[in-house]
């Protein structure tokens, strides 16, 4: 409600008729926008803005920094995603709830009614608008909450701590469960929207400022509502083969806030036709973007190799750390593969017993939530005999308060998921020890990755050298980009996946360490290379 009150959105910005408009907060940002030579946003602006450059303005020049997340925020913003609040949140500002006071149309009818003749049918079809928001809202609801339901019913046994996430197709389940009544909603979106707009067609817009303000506001969510349901007609439709579809559900029953969503496969070629065609130079930066000191895989993901070849030059920095004395890498023979029983075992076993020794403040980073939870149950009590909280994500709090955490007790172990890979920063002796439970591939079931993964497939490529292993070595060195945060760190990392060492495709994430790693044979050994390092 807040939110609404202070945003500015141009379907309901009155431009120069606003009585506010010199001292207009978003009015002067935008202006210093234009002037300005350098502008930095983030990446969700910078994209919501290229289909028409209506605050950043024309710019020729770009630098896109964290550029290895780039492609999945193309992908989001050139897809789509629709929850029950798409239709909750615009219908809330028409008409407050069951209120019939409060809201935009309440407030139309209030001044419309005090200052003009009202005609017959204005009354009429106030009225019948009125009755279809609750309407509306009803259907909206109901959908989304059997969505989740079905989700929970037919796949409760997937291995996700606070959502899941489901491909969905002409043929899946839930799909056909809920098709005529996605239909309902479409349809029934359609018809309020109409009725809305014949609400406010031949309004005196014109004479009374009030009235144009009130009209605009209601203008501005018929058109969410309307884009709403178009949108869930894309998806129902699924007419576009190089697009993915999917459900998104919180791990919960009887919840609205399940999600529809889409993204488009062709993500380069829209990268290129957005972005590359359209600039003099663009700039890409990040940490973490060459896989074993190449840049092929993240150039064809981004479109770089669809542009003219003398306009692409790549060049590594290196780094200005001195890993060669800050970092000890160290990879345990003695672990068996992650998918044998006693892996979890041990590894719990090995980071209490490392952590009890050293009483360095330790980071696990885990692939599968499911993990977490078995490693936790055992790392809890054991360490809490030692003196040594253990921090678990999803089970003691959310990322900033275990950080926080972390940061305050220097000997504390943090075990984490998909947020603590990257973007989580913890320097000096808070954070000396790091183990990588697994290499970091992507879930199979993931909607986007399978759906990439089918494409290439069908195009003739290996899916798995040529996008599974370049992503997982990426994160790979995201995770490892925890570790040493500063010039004075110093820390040892821990590779507990044996096929780091084992396997054909081990080598493009050893390649890509920045140091060497080292062999031990046993958990004294290991506890004595550490102990002597840091």
């Amino acid at each position: 409600s807040l939110w609404a009150k202070v945003r500015s959105e141009s379907p309901t910005c009155l431009g120069s008729r606003c009585p506010y408009r010199k001292k207009c907060f978003v009015q002067k940002a935008r202006s210093a926008v234009v002037d300005a030579q350098i502008v930095v946003v983030n990446h969700s602006l910078l994209f919501a803005e290229m289909a028409d450059s209506s605050v950043l303005g024309e710019y020729e020049h770009i630098v896109i920094d964290e550029a290895h997340d780039l492609e999945e925020v193309a992908a989001e913003h050139f897809g789509d995603r629709i929850t029950s609040w798409n239709f909750s949140i615009p219908l809330s500002e028409l008409l407050r709830d069951s209120v019939a006071t409060k809201g935009h149309l309440p407030e139309l009818l209030a001044h419309f009614t005090t200052n003009f003749e009202v005609p017959e049918d204005f009354s009429t079809t106030y009225d019948y608008v009125v009755s279809g928001v609750e309407t509306l809202r009803r259907i909206a609801d109901a959908l989304f909450t059997d969505i989740t339901n079905k989700l929970d019913l037919i796949y409760r046994w997937r291995d996700a701590p606070y959502s899941l996430h489901q491909r969905f197709h002409a043929g899946e389940d839930v799909y056909i469960a809920t098709k005529n009544s996605i239909k309902r909603l479409i349809d029934a979106t359609a018809r309020f929207c109409a009725d809305l707009g014949m609400l406010i067609t031949g309004l005196p817009t014109d004479e009374d400022d009030e009235i144009d303000r009130l009209s605009r506001e209601i203008t501005g969510q018929m058109t969410k509502l309307a884009e709403a349901g178009e949108a869930l007609k894309f998806m129902l439709e699924l007419t576009n083969p190089d697009a993915v579809y999917w459900w998104e559900s919180p791990i919960r029953q009887d919840s609205i806030d399940s999600v529809m969503c889409w993204a488009p496969l062709d993500v380069a070629e829209r990268l290129f036709d957005a972005v590359h065609t359209q600039k003099r130079s663009c700039v890409f930066t990040s940490a973490t973007m060459s896989v074993e000191h190449d840049f092929q895989y993240i150039k064809h993901r981004l479109g770089l190799d669809l542009v003219e070849p003398e306009r692409v030059f790549d060049i590594q920095l290196g780094s200005p750390y001195d890993f060669q004395s800050q970092l000890l890498v160290l990879y345990p023979e003695f672990i068996p593969e992650p998918n044998d029983k006693r892996y979890i075992p041990l590894l719990s076993d090995l980071i209490a017993k490392i952590s009890a020794e050293t009483r360095a403040g330790s980071l696990a980073l885990f692939t599968s939530y499911k993990m977490l939870k078995e490693a936790y149950s055992y790392l809890s009590p054991t360490l809490a005999d030692e003196g040594i909280l253990v921090l678990a994500q999803g089970i003691s709090g959310g990322r900033s308060q275990l950080t926080q955490q972390f940061i305050s007790d220097k000997e504390s172990v943090l075990l984490g998921t998909e947020s603590f890979w990257q973007g989580v920063d913890v320097r000096g002796e808070a954070l000396q020890l790091l183990f990588l439970t697994k290499l970091p591939f992507s879930v199979p079931t993931d909607p986007y990755f399978s759906a990439q993964c089918e494409r290439i497939q069908r195009g003739g490529g290996d899916s798995f050298r040529e996008y599974a292993v370049p992503r997982a070595v990426i994160k790979f060195r995201q995770g490892i980009g925890r570790l040493i945060r500063g010039e004075e760190d110093v820390g040892v990392l821990i590779l507990c996946d044996k096929r780091i060492g084992t396997k054909f495709y081990g080598q493009a994430f050893t390649n890509s360490l920045p140091v060497d790693f080292e062999r031990v044979y046993s958990p004294s050994e290991l506890i004595e290379k550490i102990s002597r390092f840091i």
